[in-house]
């Protein structure tokens, strides 16, 4: 909303083809199905209607290549000087979840679009808006992580209850692959776990000392240890 304020429809739909267009290319070149466009949101199947192997990991490497073209797409906009600041400076969010799924034609007779439905596909949805809230580009459920994580380096992020869910949910973030993961990023996501798991056995102190810790080998601003730190400061008060 705020970039589509600061642009003529001509260069709104310039951006939005451009962004779009090359995403679902990443998106095909992966073995990966176009559903929808809702926005300026792109939803993807990956092993339906066919069968695709190791479909989740097609879907992790597709993500990885989206976020790495959307900042060679920024640097572009920035040194040409294209559409507005914001656009220059817009990020984007991925959810990945698996399992089973209702697929196939929906509609009426004479209307009908190849879509997915079912809690699987919710919970895909919640991850990508969850993404927000961490301040993570890319994440990614429980089931997806197990079947991922020999080829892509991932941390744990929190243990959430999810509406309409009565078990917990664990959440990761996909970083990189583990070929090409920076050291200190690795050493970052070991410390963060850590004080995850000081946190979840109510050990405050230790949890804020190592999340800090994380936070500075990062470099940069971890807005998932803040949000961890934040509540094991109000439990410790409570």
């Amino acid at each position: 909303s705020t970039i589509s304020e600061q642009l003529v429809s001509v260069d709104l739909a310039s951006l939005l083809n451009e962004y779009l267009g090359s995403m679902t290319i990443i998106l095909k070149n992966h073995e990966g199905v176009l559903d929808k466009y809702i926005g300026d949101a792109i939803v993807g199947i990956f092993n339906a209607p066919v069968d695709v192997k190791d479909h989740c990991l097609a879907a992790a490497r597709a993500s990885l290549e989206m976020i790495q073209k959307l900042s060679d797409q920024r640097k572009y906009w920035t040194e040409n000087n294209l559409y507005c600041k914001d656009a220059q400076e817009m990020d984007v969010r991925i959810g990945l979840n698996t399992g089973l799924a209702k697929v196939g034609f929906m509609g009426t007779e004479k209307l009908a679009s190849y879509t997915m439905m079912g809690d699987t596909v919710n919970l895909a949805a919640r991850l990508e808006a969850a993404g927000k809230d961490y301040g993570v580009n890319i994440l990614i459920s429980e089931t997806v992580n197990a079947r991922v994580k020999e080829e892509m380096f991932t941390r744990e992020l929190d243990l959430v209850r999810v509406k309409g869910k009565n078990e917990p949910v664990r959440l990761y973030e996909l970083i990189a692959k583990r070929s090409e993961i920076a050291e200190n990023l690795a050493e970052s996501a070991e410390l963060y776990e850590e004080g995850l798991n000081h946190y979840l056995k109510h050990e405050w102190d230790k949890a804020i000392e190592k999340l800090e810790k994380a936070e500075k080998i990062k470099g940069k601003k971890d807005k998932a240890a803040h949000q961890l730190i934040d509540r094991c400061e109000d439990y410790k008060k409570h």
